[in-house]
């Protein structure tokens, strides 16, 4: 029996008939009273309320090893990168509590790689694809074995289960961080326009400005591409190199004093530049950065503000979304984007 039915009839809202049922301390007696009550005219025990979904049983899908698989590149490059060694960090973690092995496995053609992946008995595989690849390698592999896709963006519809950060949001925060700071004019800067997660971030920074009644930051990206300009808009200014690129940005006429550099490892090299061109990070200039890798960080001072992706969740949330989808093979693919977090630490 849906717990709806309760609340209705308890003249409560869902949320309490839950509480009443779990016994929180949280519920006023003469409310609880009213939902037992509810519960008793109904004629159900505790036990035989539903309350929600229920998630599936490891166990009861028999699964044994999941692979992640990596295409485009060996997987000591993919990582070798903080933010993407956390994202496999949350993946082992998750398997480990479910008693599921994980074995990594650099991809080969997609039909070898299904082939291979279930000759060694493996029931899944978390895939992770370079930004900018063609998503068609993937999606065959996807039809052999159950498969997501863990990390970078799609702007386009995928036939296969993905998760990722919120991009989008990480450009909304990083707007709000700068205006806190008393940045009216901001500016978003980027060596790698073209990567789709990159493409979001700015997306999302820029339609925050625009909630916010504020001119269109300035754009300023390493690139020759007409179209990719146009995709920016028309506040977008490009060149051939990031040198060339921030001495743009310094020698502005109007220079934003609120800078959104999208990647950690990109902030890094950004601080250099910037302090060789005698601005100097923190004072003359405040930066937010994205990834909170602070092997990278740690270095810099000040230490920017960086958007927390939460690496280890989206690792975690991969390894549920996959046993799901090898349970329910014929569900439509599913995007499940996790919210970031703003870390100001300095």
């Amino acid at each position: 029996m849906s717990v709806v039915k309760i609340a209705k009839l308890a003249g409560v809202s869902v949320a309490t008939v839950s509480r009443v049922i779990n016994n929180s301390s949280r519920v006023k007696p003469k409310t609880a009273e009213q939902v037992r009550k509810a519960v008793a005219q109904l004629g159900l025990t505790g036990a035989g309320v539903r309350r929600g979904p229920r998630r599936h049983k490891t166990k009861k899908l028999d699964i044994e090893k999941l692979a992640i698989l990596t295409m485009g590149q060996a997987h000591f490059q993919w990582f070798q990168l903080p933010v993407m060694a956390a994202v496999v960090s949350g993946i082992m973690s998750e398997a480990k509590a479910n008693h599921i092995g994980v074995q990594i496995e650099d991809a080969l053609g997609p039909e070898q790689s299904a082939e291979a992946l279930k000759d060694q008995n493996v029931q899944g595989a978390l895939i992770f694809l370079p930004a900018g690849s063609d998503a068609k390698a993937m999606e065959n592999i996807a039809r052999h074995i159950p498969s997501v896709r863990v990390m970078g963006e799609s702007l386009t519809l995928s036939a296969v289960d993905h998760v990722c950060p919120d991009n989008v949001a990480i450009g909304h925060l990083a707007l709000r961080y700068l205006l806190e700071h008393g940045c009216k004019e901001t500016a978003f800067l980027s060596a790698h326009p073209h990567w789709e997660f990159v493409r979001s971030r700015a997306f999302g920074f820029q339609s925050a400005a625009f909630a916010a009644d504020l001119a269109s930051p300035g754009i300023f990206i390493v690139s020759q591409e007409k179209s990719l300009k146009d995709y920016y808009g028309m506040p977008a200014k490009s060149a051939g190199t990031i040198e060339e690129l921030v001495d743009m940005y310094v020698n502005s006429s109007k220079r934003p004093s609120g800078l959104f550099v999208p990647r950690d490892e990109e902030t890094t090299l950004v601080y250099r530049l910037l302090e060789q061109r005698g601005m100097k990070p923190g004072k003359d200039v405040t930066v937010v950065s994205c990834d909170n890798e602070a092997i990278r960080l740690s270095g810099l001072d000040p230490r920017p503000a960086s958007i927390d992706i939460r690496p280890m969740e989206i690792g975690r949330r991969a390894v549920r979304q996959l046993l799901s989808r090898i349970s329910h093979p014929d569900d439509p693919p599913m995007r499940l984007q996790v919210a970031p977090v703003l870390d100001e630490k300095s």
